[in-house]
């Protein structure tokens, strides 16, 4: 809920400051992360800590969550993400 671990043909220095835009299959409009930061990197892996996500768009990534829990697949699960060049996120 608070850091995703990203693979993707961008790499980003640490301490880079990000916002995301992240498209969740539940139908409704993008989530918004409004800052995120990249605490570690390894090539075109990196780690991003969700530092503002408003507390609806926090409990709408919460349940989205639980939903995978829920049907029986892992928190830890890969999902596959485009990352655009504004940093816009699909999952």
């Amino acid at each position: 809920m608070s850091g995703w671990k990203i693979a993707c043909n961008k790499s980003l220095p640490i301490g880079a400051s990000v916002t995301l835009r992240i498209f969740l299959s539940d139908g409704h409009p993008p989530l918004e992360v409004i800052k995120a930061v990249v605490r570690w990197a390894r090539g075109r892996e990196f780690g991003l800590e969700l530092l503002h996500l408003l507390p609806e768009e926090r409990e709408r990534l919460r349940r989205f969550v639980s939903t995978l829990v829920h049907a029986g697949r892992s928190t830890g699960t890969e999902m596959i993400l485009v990352v655009e060049d504004d940093l816009t996120v699909r999952a």
